[in-house]
């Protein structure tokens, strides 16, 4: 769990510092998306651990769960894109999906982080 933290949290900062066109969802307050692919438990840890990361920041964070529809999937990001996120974190339901999130969050020069497994 702290090494997820430590990457979620690493992550959210490069988000922060890589964001030039950050809009503020509050006065000060930068907000980011994290979208999983459904609510099970290594989705719900993942983004536990991305909240924890975001206050320990001052971010704030809006959680998408896509259900496992790459159209439910898209959607997310189009609106995380749409109301001015700095950044997406996103654990795409599926290669397509996220070559098509990538795609739409670069057109809107959005950055998207996309986990990965780390080796022990």
């Amino acid at each position: 769990m702290l090494r997820r933290l430590f990457l979620t949290m690493l992550i959210l900062a490069i988000i922060i510092a890589g964001s030039g066109s950050v809009v503020l969802a509050e006065e000060n307050e930068i907000e980011i998306a994290f979208i999983r692919a459904t609510g099970e438990p290594y989705y719900q840890y993942g983004s536990q651990a991305a909240e924890v990361a975001a206050k320990k920041l001052g971010v704030k964070m809006v959680v998408y769960t896509s259900n496992f529809d790459s159209a439910q999937e898209l959607a997310n990001v189009q609106d995380a894109i749409a109301r001015g996120c700095g950044g997406i974190l996103i654990y795409a339901v599926s290669l397509s999906s996220e070559r098509a999130a990538v795609d739409t969050a670069s057109k809107a020069k959005v950055p998207i982080f996309i986990p990965g497994w780390l080796s022990h």
